[in-house]
C-alpha cells in the first residue's frame, strides 16, 4: 500500500481526495498547513506528497523548496487551481515533480501518484562519474569529496547527464526532462547551464567538465 501526505487547506476537497484514494488502497495522512506537514514529513517516509500552492502561512512553493533544501527526495505532486504557465514553472523550479490543475479527475490523480511512487522506488541511490557522486539519500552532489550546492533545476540537469555519462545528451532530451511540454523559452536551458558551469568553476581542483557538443547537446567529461 502506498503512503502519501495530502497538504490542502480546503477540508471538503481534502475529504473527497481521501475517500477516493482510500478506495484505491492508498493510505493518506492529512495536513491543513505547511507547518503541520513539515513535522509529518520529518516523522514519516512518504512515497508522495500532494501539495496545494495556496496554503495559509507558508505557501506551497516555499514548502516545496524547504523540503528539497533539507535533502528530502520524496515525490511532490502539486495540485492547485493556479493554471497559468508561470505558476507551473515556479513549482518545478521549487522542486515539484509533477503538476495537476483543479478540478482534478480522480482517476488521473491516482495514476500520477502511482507513476511518481514507482519512479522513486525504482530509483538508484547514487549516480557516479569519475570523482562526481550524486547521492539521492542525502540529496548532495560532490566532486573529489567536495559538496557543491545545486538549484532544483541544476540538480535535474546534472542527474540526466550523470545517468547518461559519458554519452552525449541532446538539448531536446534535457529540456523534456526538465519541463516536458512547458518549455519557458529558448534561452532557459542556456541560463541554467551558465549557472551550473559557474558552480563547477568554484570547486577546487574540479576535474569534471560540462562539455558542449555543437549543434546537438551536452555531456560530462573527466579531465585527465
Amino acid at each position: 500500500m502506498l503512503d502519501i501526505l495530502l497538504i490542502e487547506d480546503n477540508i471538503d476537497l481534502a475529504n473527497t481526495f481521501i475517500d477516493y484514494l482510500s478506495l484505491q488502497k492508498i493510505n493518506v495522512d492529512y495536513a491543513p498547513s505547511a507547518e503541520i506537514a513539515f513535522n509529518l514529513v520529518q516523522e514519516h517516509d512518504y512515497q508522495c506528497l500532494l501539495l496545494d500552492i495556496s496554503l495559509p502561512g507558508i505557501n506551497g512553493y516555499q514548502f516545496c523548496h524547504k523540503i528539497r533544501s533539507l535533502g528530502k527526495d520524496v515525490s511532490i505532486l502539486m495540485v492547485t487551481a493556479k493554471d497559468q504557465l508561470h505558476h507551473k514553472l515556479k513549482g518545478f523550479d521549487a522542486g515539484a515533480d509533477d503538476f495537476l490543475v483543479k478540478p482534478v479527475a480522480l482517476e488521473e490523480l491516482v495514476a500520477r501518484i502511482k507513476v511518481l511512487a514507482n519512479r522513486k522506488s525504482g530509483q538508484v541511490k547514487t549516480l557516479k562519474f569519475g570523482t562526481m557522486v550524486m547521492d539521492f539519500n542525502t540529496h548532495q552532489c560532490t566532486v573529489n569529496d567536495q559538496i557543491f550546492n545545486l538549484t532544483p533545476t541544476g540538480w535535474k540537469i546534472m542527474e540526466i547527464l550523470l545517468r547518461k555519462a559519458p554519452d552525449t545528451v541532446s538539448r531536446s532530451e534535457i529540456e523534456n526532462f526538465l519541463w516536458g511540454d512547458l518549455l519557458p523559452n529558448s534561452n532557459s536551458l542556456k541560463v541554467h547551464l551558465h549557472k551550473l558551469r559557474q558552480t563547477l568553476d568554484q570547486i577546487t581542483d574540479c576535474d569534471i567538465q560540462l562539455e558542449t557538443v555543437p549543434n546537438y547537446g551536452l555531456r560530462l567529461n573527466q579531465l585527465s
